[in-house]
């Protein structure tokens, strides 16, 4: 069954997050061309690395998006959200997220 852009990213975001097995915020990028699948993870269940590392997995036939994968702690993400003192930056293409709402 051939699974839409959208699916796929809800699907992507809940499997991650019950690995994690703790409180996990998701974000996501929006691709017009509906393509790419960007997700920013963040969660204390991640080690901290202090610096910012996309992660990319290609298509396959299971999974027909490319997708690029950002873990942070929420204290590494505050890091890349402050203007004063921001000492990491997320990637150009991370700027205009939005929150994704999971179900519980």
């Amino acid at each position: 069954m051939a699974r839409t852009y959208d699916e796929c990213i809800t699907e992507l975001a809940e499997g991650h997050r019950e690995v994690v097995g703790e409180p996990m915020d998701v974000y996501f990028v929006p691709d017009p061309d509906g393509q790419v699948i960007r997700l920013l993870e963040v969660s204390d269940g991640f080690v901290t690395s202090g610096e910012v590392w996309p992660i990319t997995f290609r298509a396959d036939e299971d999974f027909p998006f490319v997708v690029t994968v950002i873990q942070l702690t929420r204290d590494e993400y505050a890091r890349t959200q402050t203007e004063e003192d921001r000492d990491m930056e997320l990637p150009p293409e991370y700027r205009n997220f939005e929150k994704l709402e999971l179900s519980v």
